[in-house]
């Protein structure tokens, strides 16, 4: 078989391997649900999520530990990431074979020639690896860019609810501002228009980090002799756009061997580095490198002071997953790649907006409006599918606070609230204990303070009283609304209140013998309202009562994330 072969083949297995373990990140039993597939394979071999973390949080994730493995392979064998293994690099050449077979053999030649701007991707990782390494303000942004993440998150909020439809005939799942992910994944792919794998030379911050270590690599591809007739189809197939008809650039190599195989003179080898002429310096300046670096440093400082993420000011609405770490060391660690809003089962968990800072977005927070429900109690698959430990996998004694856990009480993601402005029973007067009972905590969180409150101003003129078997039957002087009839309302008649069993034009049956009215004496209508208010104490913020309320657009109760478990400085009461 032929190493171009063999690279193809390759690159094909781990493309349909991507895509097949992201149609497994949902929870289930089945074959193509999570089970014990290895859903983070692909992140948790990414080289720069490993170096990112690492500097930003100071340690290194276990579950990263592949990427630095395949990092140092980058110094023996080159970019072999890039052109074999990388998926996200093999669906661009794809695009790009598509985009590019049957082209005049001059614009292919002119396609895959080297481009100053190449540079711009060194540039690009200088300024997130500047931003990751600034001291306190280290800030995390390497997810936006890099390869991998990417890719996981443009497939599981803006693809997979496509084939989710497709499947089902039902947009069964919905992300916000899932349109902007799709636009940024969508774009990289048309560039590939203008230039073939367009991302991979210009933008890859990933493809730079390995460029950097390839420089040191001990096997390269390049010219083994000088006798060429310099026919150019090794810069016309070239991948990466390396030049190999005059001297490969090693940062720019892909090894796809394309040169090797298509060299008339068979002057092109994969040999030691002593045995072969090429360029082993990334094609920057050191003014560029300290450039590039200072403006990530100062870059994180203006990124923190914009977002919302601590101090008096934090951000309240940002609502995280259980598990969570705290949020400064969440951010230094999420690497925004849709994971764990993927596998969420109740479709809780959204991508949070570009609105809430550069930092945040992209970032898992929970809205519980949308999807099924809230946080479901029995649930931590968010926590289990993380690659880099922002979300700790909790036990279920962990989350409920049992067992050994029992002295430091549940998981609290937040705290829920009333808004007696916008609640039925406070601000209207209408029966509803819909939050209360959909409560999972036990004791309940939400209790009810039961008032009898009159409706609006009316009051009936009794005509007649019927008295039998512990209900009476009261005629009146004009019709009363079948609506009172649901079993919350009761009429108050001779200072007593008797629930109302069923209304019929003037006619009103009630439980219990009224027998201090008659004839000419006034009743009036009472709702008995159960009005909700919240134990903050037993509060864990599952956001479960938010998602039932009956009240639409703004919910008339609502989960913020004081009071969270995961950080006292977001305590309820400041100074508390």
């Amino acid at each position: 078989m032929k190493i171009t072969t063999a690279r193809k083949v390759s690159q094909a297995v781990f493309l349909l391997l991507f895509i097949w373990l992201s149609i497994t990140i949902q929870l289930g039993t089945a074959f193509y649900e999570i089970r014990g597939w290895p859903v983070n394979l692909f992140l948790g071999a990414d080289p720069l999520a490993a170096v990112s973390t690492a500097l930003a949080s100071g340690s290194l994730h276990a579950g990263l530990i592949t990427g630095g493995v395949i990092l140092i392979a980058t110094v023996f064998l080159g970019r072999f990431f890039c052109g074999w293994i990388c998926p996200f690099g093999a669906f661009h050449q794809l695009v790009s074979w598509l985009s590019w077979r049957g082209r005049k053999s001059s614009e292919l030649l002119k396609a895959n020639e080297y481009s100053k701007f190449q540079s711009v991707k060194y540039y690009v990782l200088l300024i997130f690896l500047g931003a990751a390494v600034t001291g306190l303000s280290s800030t995390l942004l390497t997810g936006l860019l890099d390869p991998i993440p990417l890719f996981h998150r443009s497939v599981n909020i803006a693809v997979m609810p496509i084939a989710d439809y497709i499947g089902s005939g039902d947009f069964t799942r919905h992300y916000e501002f899932g349109l902007g992910i799709f636009a940024v994944f969508a774009a990289f792919t048309l560039l590939n228009i203008i230039r073939p794998r367009f991302f991979c030379k210009f933008v890859c911050p990933l493809g730079a980090l390995l460029g950097i270590f390839s420089r040191f690599s001990m096997f390269r591809v390049a010219k083994v002799q000088d006798e060429c007739r310099m026919c150019g189809l090794c810069n016309k197939t070239c991948h990466g756009s390396a030049t190999p008809k005059t001297s490969t650039k090693l940062s720019e190599c892909m090894l796809c061997f394309n040169c090797r195989e298509v060299c008339p003179d068979e002057v092109v080898g994969y040999l030691p580095a002593g045995e072969c002429k090429a360029e082993s310096k990334p094609d920057i300046s050191r003014r560029g490198v300290l450039i590039s670096l200072a403006a990530g440093g100062a870059g994180s400082y203006v990124v923190k002071a914009a977002d919302k993420s601590s101090g008096s000011n934090w951000d309240s609405s940002n609502i995280r997953p259980p598990g969570s770490l705290k949020e400064e060391d969440f951010l230094q660690r999420c690497i925004k790649c849709g994971q764990c809003i993927r596998v969420c089962p109740s479709n809780v968990l959204q991508p949070a907006p570009i609105s809430k800072g550069l930092e945040v977005m992209w970032t898992p927070v929970l809205n519980n409006r949308i999807g099924t429900s809230g946080c479901q109690q029995n649930c931590t698959s968010c926590g289990a599918v993380c690659p880099t430990g922002a979300i700790k996998h909790l036990t279920l004694d962990e989350k409920h606070g049992t067992g050994e856990f029992a002295d430091k009480g549940p998981v609290k993601l937040g705290t829920a609230f009333v808004d007696r402005s916008r609640c039925l029973p406070w601000a209207m007067n209408k029966p509803c204990i819909v939050c209360q009972e959909n409560c999972p905590v036990s004791p309940k969180a939400i209790y009810t303070i039961d008032v009898y409150e009159r409706v609006r101003n009316y009051s009936y003129e009794i005509d007649g009283v019927d008295i039998s078997e512990g209900e009476s039957s009261l005629q009146v002087v004009s019709d009363i609304s079948p609506a009172y009839a649901t079993g919350d309302y009761y009429i108050s008649a001779g200072g007593e209140e008797f629930r109302i069993k069923t209304i019929n034009g003037k006619n009103v049956i009630v439980d219990g013998e009224v027998t201090k009215a008659g004839s000419g004496d006034k009743i009036e209508v009472l709702a008995h309202l159960q009005r909700p208010a919240v134990e903050i104490d037993r509060c864990i913020g599952c956001g479960i009562c938010e998602h039932e309320c009956p009240v639409s657009g703004k919910r008339a109760i609502r989960v913020t994330a004081e009071g969270e478990s995961r950080d006292p400085e977001s305590r309820l009461v400041l100074g508390s």
